[in-house]
């Protein structure tokens, strides 16, 4: 479970105020296991499938 404490800190860190998620992922050779965590918006964790790996697809391709 998230430190909803911690996130809390870090979100008073950034400009968008109360606004913070963590994408995390973790390979193992050809698979990547994801999760994203956004306890401030009501999202404690969340699979990470679909849309969400977009980005992080591209990224993996591009590198």
């Amino acid at each position: 479970m998230p430190d909803l404490a911690a996130f809390r800190k870090a979100a008073a860190q950034r400009p968008a105020g109360n606004r913070l998620s963590l994408h995390l992922y973790a390979r193992d050779e050809n698979r990547i296991r994801a999760r994203i965590f956004a306890p401030l918006s009501g999202t404690w964790e969340d699979p990470a499938t679909g849309s969400a790996n977009a980005k992080l697809a591209a990224l993996l391709v591009y590198r």
